[in-house]
């Protein structure tokens, strides 16, 4: 794995040689806690999907909640778009 004098390879360069993604490790980190699982169909075992878990359902909502928040928060405080501020709020269809 020698890629310079020195024996050093940059991880991207490494990434890419070992066909790892960033969505990838970031759909690992998710799967080793549980939020996501993947699936497989009969149809076409080639095929990976991300399913989305009871707990990292819950997860998204709570996260969706403090975007929200501090999106509308942002807002009221930049004074930038007052007749936004307030409409995205926890609960909200935005």
């Amino acid at each position: 794995m020698r890629c310079s004098e020195r024996g050093q390879l940059q991880m991207l360069t490494l990434a890419d040689r070992l066909g790892v993604t960033r969505g990838g490790r970031i759909i690992d980190w998710h799967v080793e806690r549980g939020r996501v699982r993947r699936d497989r169909p009969e149809h076409n075992r080639r095929e990976v999907y991300a399913v989305l878990t009871d707990e990292g359902g819950e997860v998204l909502d709570r996260a969706r909640e403090v975007y929200l928040r501090v999106l509308s928060e942002t807002l009221a405080e930049s004074g930038c778009c007052p007749g936004l501020s307030g409409v995205a709020h926890p609960g909200s269809s935005v």
